[in-house]
């Protein structure tokens, strides 16, 4: 520090009449300068003492710690997340149409939903590109209901004082829908009417209840009966036969008194991958013994049901059940947008009417969906405490210089560094810290997450957490977001310690002796 009122540069000579548009500019040049200057000798870790330097060194590993835990923790979030919305609709459709009892005219019903499906290529392409804007559009009309619904209460609780309710009433929230260019009303009626028809395949489906036994274990299972021609039109869910060479239509016609099924690779397992099973189906007279022959098994990515469904065909499950011929329980619809799903299966209940309930993929797992947006709330709540946290070790890096430094700051308060400057200075340092930590922190935590998800280094326990390794779903829109959040903390600490640090009465550094 010695030799830095040598080297601060001259003030700048005063412009001259006509020249005061270059009077800001000029001015915060030199004031930068300055500060610059100042700073890099100020900070230079160098000329600190090991006290500090460890300090400091602590201040920037805490950062580093904090901005890698909360990467790691948005990452595992993010992967729980897409992990079980990858299984959910791989196995389960995006809109399941069922009635109050079985359907007895299921492809009658099926024609009339023909009616969604997408009939031109200008309309997939106009829907591809201006989907994102239905869910706002979706929000502003929820927004406007909602004021609406507000305005009305208001206006029942004005009803005594006329006055006042005339007022009121003029500030009705439907006048907003007057705003809106009617151009724009055609052009969002026509999007909303093309996202409607994102009907991309469809399929029957009947829902049963069975008792499994196989390799010594007794399970109670649920047999779905699945069309093998359309099955593949709804669902992604990985089938693996035994039989390569035969197909799922092949696989599951059955031959005989026995009938062919393929199960999930959970309750295969359970089952020690037996060639063949029994089922006992319930009847009112009793119970019914069936051979059943596995002719392959089904992955979903969800324990839950791999370790819970057996596919059989339609016929199969209609003839062991005593159904009626072309009786269902339901029928399956794939979208080409699952976001679109709400708002499809609310045109589908207009369409089919009241006898019909629909049911989307959200609202068949909406618990699960939560907890997993909870926990990643209740994570990102946890590692943001402990990143301000590690901020604050940055005030105390700045107390430490400032006493370090106390003759130093004398020297430039005493010659007409304003309080401004001084703070300038040391937030210039400690931003230093902090963005070295967030640096060293994001590549720390961008790799342990990259190594996590590549190797599967966690296994998890399939029957509790529903897949067997720790998921990880980096994304560097969140990355970024976290670095800048983590620059924002740092600095509005800096901020405020360095506005009470530049106040601070330092004239007694002029009498110390170095």
């Amino acid at each position: 520090m010695r030799g830095v009122v040598k080297f601060i540069p001259s003030p700048q000579p005063s412009p001259r009449r006509g020249e005061g548009v270059w009077r800001l500019p000029l001015k915060a040049a030199y004031y930068m300068s300055v500060i610059k200057f100042i700073s890099s000798r100020f900070h230079a870790v160098k000329t600190l003492p090991r006290s500090i330097k460890a300090m400091r060194f602590v201040a920037i590993v805490g950062i580093a710690i904090a901005v890698a835990a909360l990467i790691i923790a948005m990452s595992v979030g993010r992967g729980f997340e897409k992990k079980y919305i990858e299984g959910l609709l791989n196995f389960n459709a995006h809109i399941v149409i069922m009635s109050t009892n079985e359907i007895d005219k299921p492809y009658q019903l099926m024609n009339e939903l023909n009616a969604l499906r997408i009939r031109s290529e200008d309309e997939r392409r106009e829907l591809a590109r201006w989907k994102w804007i239905i869910p706002l559009q979706a929000s502003l009309i929820q927004s406007i209901e909602g004021l609406e619904f507000l305005h009305e209460d208001v206006s029942f609780s004005l009803s005594d004082y006329p006055a006042l309710s005339d007022i009121w009433d003029k500030l009705n929230p439907q006048m907003l829908h007057s705003l809106i260019p009617t151009s724009i009303v055609k052009f969002m009626e026509r999007l909303n009417e093309s996202s409607l028809k994102g009907l991309k395949g469809m399929t029957p489906f009947i829902y049963r209840e069975s008792l499994a036994i196989g390799g010594g274990n007794i399970r109670g299972v649920i047999v779905k009966g699945v069309d093998p021609q359309t099955l593949s039109d709804v669902s992604d869910t990985k089938v693996e036969l035994k039989d390569k060479n035969s197909t799922l239509d092949d696989a599951l016609r059955s031959t005989g008194d026995g009938v062919n099924i393929i199960l999930g690779k959970s309750l295969g397992d359970k089952f020690k991958n037996a060639e063949s099973i029994r089922l006992m189906i319930p009847e009112e007279s009793g119970e019914k013994f069936l051979h059943a022959k596995v002719a392959g098994v089904f992955e979903s990515g969800i324990h839950d049901y791999d370790s819970q469904f057996i596919l059989m065909s339609l016929p199969d499950v209609r003839r062991l059940y005593d159904m009626d011929a072309d009786t269902i329980s339901g029928i399956e619809l794939r979208l080409e947008d699952p976001l679109l799903a709400k708002a499809t299966a609310k045109r589908i209940d207009e369409i089919l009417g009241p006898t019909y309930e629909t049911i989307t993929w959200g609202e068949l797992n909406e618990d699960l969906i939560a907890a997993v947006e909870l926990e990643r709330l209740i994570s990102a709540i946890i590692m943001g405490i402990m990143l301000f946290v590690a901020a604050l070790n940055v005030i105390a890096v700045m107390v430490l210089i400032m006493i370090h430094r106390i003759h130093e700051l004398a020297i430039l308060k005493a010659i007409g560094l304003s309080d401004r400057m001084i703070e300038a200075i040391f937030i210039r340092g400690a931003m230093a810290v902090v963005i070295t930590g967030m640096i060293f922190g994001s590549v720390l935590g961008i790799c342990i997450s990259a190594l996590l998800g590549h190797f599967s280094l966690i296994p998890l326990e399939a029957e509790i957490y529903m897949i067997d390794a720790l998921p990880i779903d980096i994304s560097l829109p969140i990355c970024g977001m976290i670095s800048v959040f983590c620059i924002i903390i740092g600095y509005l600490a800096a901020k405020i310690a360095s506005r009470k640090l530049a106040r601070a009465p330092v004239i007694e550094g002029l009498s110390c002796t170095r």
